[in-house]
């Protein structure tokens, strides 16, 4: 499978923000341009959700959002529609190296998005240059019972989320949570088993009209 180096974080352009100014300007969108997501741009959105700071022993990290005890459940997988210099398709985000690997493209397929969201949520997907899903690896967190651990997935899920739409808003790129995503038809569609690997989340990405 294909894997394709992002822009390393270490060279994005640093960003002057007036942070009480972002946070009120912050607002859901649902309908996107049809203007294509650069590299960078996905880079540092992606830097900003799940970037890696330091690499601990046992395979655990430091990131650029909170986790119940450094546990960092997440995977992200993108559905790409416009970004430059990517083909269209299933990827994922690959964050101890900065890179995103390509899975394929079977999750563009208008009747498998219909499946996973709402009609009005499915729109957004369409329209988006790419849409973000969230999901959990339930053995990086011990000492959790089922319910508990699904709990820690969506908190995290939420920081990650959240820090995506701050950045988004940063460089005018407008973003949209998925309100009601299908979580066992998109456990279906991109291969989690719903126990191990389960969907905790999705949000959209584009530019604004």
């Amino acid at each position: 499978m294909d894997v394709f180096m992002l822009p390393e974080p270490d060279l994005l352009p640093d960003m002057e923000v007036n942070f009480l100014e972002l946070v009120e300007m912050r607002a859901s969108v649902r309908h996107y341009a049809e203007t294509s997501l650069s590299q960078r741009e996905l880079s540092c959105l992606l830097w900003c959700a799940q970037g890696v700071k330091m690499v601990l022993p046992n395979g655990k990290s430091v990131r650029n959002v909170p986790a119940v005890g450094g546990s960092h459940m997440l995977e992200t997988e993108l559905i790409v529609h416009r970004v430059e210099g990517l083909a269209a398709g299933f990827y994922r985000f690959l964050p101890f190296d900065h890179a995103v690997l390509f899975l394929g493209r079977d999750c563009l397929d208008e009747a498998a998005l219909r499946a996973q969201f709402s009609p009005e949520d499915d729109t957004a997907v369409r329209e988006s240059a790419v849409t973000i899903v969230w999901s959990a690896v339930r053995e990086r967190i011990a000492g959790k019972d089922d319910e508990a651990a699904r709990r820690c997935a969506y908190i995290e899920s939420g920081h990650a989320s959240q820090n995506v739409c701050l950045a988004a808003q940063a460089m005018k790129i407008g973003t949209g949570s998925i309100r009601a995503w299908r979580e066992k038809a998109v456990n279906l569609a991109y291969g989690f088993d719903g126990a191990k690997i389960f969907s905790v989340g999705a949000m959209t990405v584009g530019k604004m009209e």
